[in-house]
């Protein structure tokens, strides 16, 4: 019998993972410094996931993604600048004063038009889209760090809360909670606007816990329940504990001084014209970086004693995700009994359609270009697949 909407609900909330992050830059929070911002002598913070809209309603649509400009490569905003542990007062308060004031929500585009469009095209439309962040400059992390800022300080409470979209799939091996968040931007080495992470969660016949699933940038590993152990080292009753990367938002279950080797990193570039030289140059250099050892570095939890730097714990609200009709028994589809909708006109979730990448994709010889929203990655049709062939760890 397939599992009830009420049952889902139910489920997700049960399970919501209590998240382990840096403190963002709010109205209640002291002045803090980006996530791998050079030491100022200030707390470090971090993005937050957010609802959609805060996203949707300051985006620039193109039709296409807008071709490579080769002199973008000249441009000193651009570079991956050197991060430096230390920095002269005076010569950062100076330069802090140069950087663009927080923005306020009358100088942004609203985004009924584009709601207009997705609801007047038909299924598949938007794959080619651009969609760029209008306010955030995507290879600019101080001026992306400024407009978040000023969205959190202006806007009222209720639009910038934490939120977790849940979906629950019951796939003939068991049913599987997949907890995906949204953040606006990804302050890693691989800087990129619209950063989208999960976490997964599979349940035995009897709805009972048995493994978690965790996204590591395009990777990610597994682990079965009794392995868990939240921040005091006690057994896991419902809710797990994922320690979220500072910058890039991999979620971790564990809290590692030292950092953790990062699984994974896709630098993808999308150049054209001279694309498939400069795609391999570029790829070549940003995997020689992974190579030579990435980390990503969590804040530790509040309580824990062992802690370099301490995060705050964050619980943010489950809204559950509907089904798109048309995405329903696709090659290698796993969920069963799931009954699915054109939301292309819905009010509420019409951006389901959005199939580009979410976040600018124009071509760029550093940094990376948007990610696949969560319906158009291989993880949504085959949600415990992608649990099992994750490694252990």
């Amino acid at each position: 019998m397939p599992i009830s909407r009420s049952e889902a609900e139910f489920l997700l909330n049960k399970h919501n993972p209590h998240l382990v992050i840096c403190p963002r830059p709010d109205r209640h929070t002291p002045e803090l410094s980006r996530p791998y911002e050079a030491d100022h002598g200030l707390p470090r913070g971090d993005y937050h996931p957010h609802k959609v809209e805060l996203f949707l309603a300051r985006l620039e649509r193109y039709d296409a993604v807008r071709p490579f400009r080769a002199a973008n490569i000249f441009r000193p905003d651009t570079w991956p600048w050197p991060r430096i542990r230390k920095w002269p007062k005076f010569p950062w308060n100076w330069i802090r004063r140069l950087l663009p004031p927080p923005i306020t929500p009358e100088n942004l585009p609203g985004f009924e038009s584009l709601k207009e469009r997705i609801g007047a095209s038909g299924i598949g439309v938007s794959a080619p889209w651009e969609l760029d962040m209008a306010p955030i400059r995507s290879q600019d992390p101080d001026q992306a760090w400024q407009v978040y800022r000023g969205l959190l300080q202006s806007l009222p409470e209720e639009e910038t809360e934490p939120v977790v979209y849940g979906r629950c799939a019951e796939t003939a091996e068991g049913t599987v909670l997949q907890y995906w968040y949204f953040y606006i931007y990804n302050d890693s080495g691989n800087k990129h606007e619209g950063d989208w992470e999960m976490a997964s969660i599979v349940l035995d016949a009897g709805k009972v816990p048995r493994r978690v699933g965790f996204a590591g940038h395009t990777g990610g590993a597994q682990r079965a329940w009794e392995g868990l152990r939240d921040p005091r080292g006690d057994a896991i009753k419902d809710r797990p504990y994922l320690y979220v990367a500072r910058g890039s938002h991999a979620a971790y279950l564990d809290y590692m001084p030292a950092g953790h080797k990062s699984l994974s990193v896709e630098y993808r570039k999308n150049l054209t014209g001279l694309g498939p030289v400069l795609n391999l140059a570029a790829r070549g250099l940003s995997r020689a970086v992974f190579f030579a050892g990435v980390r990503d570095f969590t804040p530790g939890h509040p309580d824990a004693g062992n802690a370099v730097e301490k995060g705050i714990e964050l619980n943010p609200r489950v809204i559950p995700f509907p089904e798109r009709d048309d995405l329903i028994g696709a090659p290698g589809w796993e969920p069963v009994g799931a009954v699915g909708q054109d939301l292309r006109a819905d009010p509420e979730w019409w951006w389901m359609h959005l199939d580009c990448r979410w976040g600018s994709s124009h071509s760029r010889f550093f940094s990376s270009i948007g990610p696949e929203p969560p319906w158009m990655k291989p993880r949504w049709g085959a949600p415990h697949a992608w649990v099992q062939a994750l490694r252990e760890r």
